[in-house]
């Protein structure tokens, strides 16, 4: 009886939440994004870093879904659909490329030089920045999102897509609001850079 109820609790909020989307998309990914990035790094300074609030680098985040990741991925997913119609093996496929590959490093592009020029670092310390840690956190991004994706469209009934992938953003922007914000990189993702560093020489 109680796991009808709950089910029934969230195909009602499911509908109205793809409702909202479909009415007012931007507003909708604007908000999403909002909070997801404020969220993730609320999460990173108060679970993970355990240091002292910063009220100035949580508005900064929560600025960079509101103005970057909110709009970027709004007006991207609109024209990959139109450039790119339907759902041929051919056009997953590209959309796939275009979104993890180009599309990808560009927006945590956005998130790292926004985010350092909103914390007031300045542009040469905010290049390095980007230039130390923008590389392996591509790799790790891919090394999320592929599973995370591929669990989503295999498993997770359609009811609750909207929740899991929710959730797993949450994930993502937490561990992206941590590896931002350390001086260096931790050491276990040293490693892995040096690693895959290793396995593009010998491909090469």
């Amino acid at each position: 009886m109680a796991w009808s109820k709950f089910q029934r609790l969230t195909q009602r909020i499911g509908r109205r939440v793809s409702r909202y989307y479909r009415t007012y998309p931007f507003q909708a990914n604007v908000f999403t994004y909002t909070i997801a990035c404020s969220a993730g790094d609320a999460c990173s300074q108060i679970l993970v870093e355990q240091k002292e609030f910063d009220n100035n680098r949580f508005a900064s985040k929560a600025a960079v879904g509101a103005f970057v990741y909110g709009p970027l991925f709004h007006h991207f997913y609109r024209w990959l659909h139109c450039f790119l119609p339907g759902i041929s093996g051919r056009n997953r496929v590209l959309k796939f490329v275009i979104d993890q590959g180009p599309f990808t490093m560009f927006v945590l592009l956005g998130y790292f030089l926004g985010s350092g020029f909103l914390e007031g670092q300045s542009w040469e310390n905010n290049w390095n920045d980007v230039k130390g840690k923008l590389p392996i956190t591509y790799v790790l991004d891919c090394c999320f999102w592929l599973p995370v994706q591929y669990i989503n469209f295999s498993y997770i009934p359609p009811t609750y897509c909207v929740a899991y992938v929710s959730g797993m953003t949450l994930v993502w922007m937490t561990f992206l609001s941590f590896i931002k914000n350390r001086p260096k990189l931790p050491t276990f993702i040293v490693q892995l850079e040096d690693g895959v560093k290793k396995l593009i020489g010998m491909a090469s």
